[in-house]
């Protein structure tokens, strides 16, 4: 089954079917470029409605010799509608970035889609003065670390969430010192309301507590130091957990309240999502009628301060102490959510990687025997696998059902099975 209001979609998601669509129609035709890899890096799906999705490219530039990262994020829009050639015309009307390899925006009219070339985006502007090395010296850092004189600046593409959010690392040379910085750029105002969390609690932090310094938030973009470490995907350190106990430990009563509603709205979404793509079954079907009859059942812990997004990514490790980073999504709500995100996580890797899950079952244990180690409250093992069982569907599973990766759904199922028996 297909979404009939966007039946693209299947081609859309084929890495080896627009790899020779978008050499076609977003690449100069001279032959002076060759796509060579075409990845899908990105998915946002709204069933019966659009979906964005970021293709991360490797291109061999002919004239120079050499094959070179590129980034084209496409909107699909509905069926036997003008939007996307509406889209197209409004787009063409606003200031635009050349770029070497092709034109800055492109409209595919069968597929119903908009192509936008890094680092022109729907919603994100100025991308390009954050990878220029001169504004970033002139212009953009003296805000950042007013009173010191920049003598270089090195950018470099860390992240990009097409109409979202854009991160770069920036590496700065002071007359003083050398550091490495983050900028965050973001679609909307949302980064003035998390540079005023992440200064509430960089503010009242207690001294077991690591984050990256915030510096200040202008045009849209959120400045903060880097935090050394190493991140828990390269190296596995349970001790790490006392970082996710002094978070919880920490007082932000302003933070938004993460409920049970919004978590039954996210299972509905994925559960819908499945739906459209033909990927429901009745092992599925049980998993989710399981977790949302113990929403109920859980014992009552205290309500802590979350990290929101707890990966291994954003959990590091420097000798004796870790830290925690990216802490866009800040609220309040039950321990056992970051817990539950934590070892979903944990899952997912051995998945990817091959892993035994015994050995995923034993970093999990150990990180959760850490964490008790550090708080005051008791951590309920039953609520603790129904945590990670609808971690791993209302995330990990969700992101394999928006694009059409039934061996990843295939692969994860019988974890969350497991997890509530």
């Amino acid at each position: 089954m297909t979404d009939p209001r966007l039946p693209h979609l299947e081609t859309a998601l084929d890495p080896s079917a627009m790899a020779a669509v978008l050499q076609r129609e977003c690449l100069y035709p001279s032959g002076e470029f060759e796509l060579r890899e075409c990845r899908v890096d990105y998915v946002r799906y709204k069933p019966g409605c659009n979906c964005v999705i970021s293709y991360d490219l490797a291109i061999y530039d002919r004239g120079r010799d050499q094959t070179v990262r590129h980034i084209l994020s496409a909107g699909i829009y509905e069926y036997e509608t003008t939007i996307s050639a509406r889209r197209w015309r409004k787009a063409m009307k606003q200031p635009l970035i050349p770029v070497r390899f092709g034109p800055p925006v492109t409209h595919i009219a069968g597929l119903q889609m908009v192509v936008w070339a890094f680092p022109n985006d729907r919603r994100l502007t100025g991308l390009e003065n954050l990878l220029d090395a001169g504004r970033l010296r002139t212009e953009l850092l003296p805000h950042a670390l007013p009173g010191e004189r920049i003598v270089q600046a090195e950018p470099e593409l860390v992240r990009y969430v097409p109409e979202d959010r854009c991160t770069v690392r920036v590496a700065v040379t002071t007359a003083a010192r050398r550091m490495n910085l983050y900028a965050k750029t973001y679609s909307e105002d949302r980064g003035n309301r998390i540079h005023e969390q992440l200064e509430a609690l960089w503010r009242g932090r207690s001294p077991d507590l690591r984050i990256p310094r915030p510096l200040s938030y202008d045009a849209r973009t959120l400045w903060l130091e880097e935090m050394p470490g190493d991140s828990m995907e390269s190296r596995f350190e349970p001790a790490a957990a006392s970082a996710v106990a002094a978070l919880h430990r920490q007082d932000l009563p302003a933070l938004p309240l993460s409920d049970r509603p919004s978590r039954l709205q996210k299972l509905a979404e994925v559960w819908n999502n499945a739906r459209v793509a033909g990927l429901e079954s009745r092992r599925l079907a049980y998993v989710f009628q399981e977790i949302e009859r113990r929403f109920d059942e859980c014992e009552p812990l205290p309500t802590v301060t979350l990290h929101g997004d707890l990966t291994l990514r954003n959990l590091l490790a420097a000798g004796d102490s870790a830290g925690l980073i990216d802490l866009d999504e800040l609220r309040r709500g039950d321990p056992l959510e970051d817990l539950g995100n934590f070892n979903a996580a944990l899952y997912c890797s051995a998945v990817s990687n091959g892993f035994p899950m015994a050995r995923a079952d034993e970093q999990a244990a150990a990180f959760v025997k850490a964490y008790a180690a550090a708080v005051p409250w008791r951590i309920p093992e039953r609520d603790l696998r129904w945590r990670t069982a609808h971690a791993l569907v209302s995330e990990r599973i969700g992101v394999a059902i928006k694009r059409r990766n039934r061996a990843r759904v295939d692969d994860l199922l019988p974890i969350a099975e497991r997890l509530l028996n």
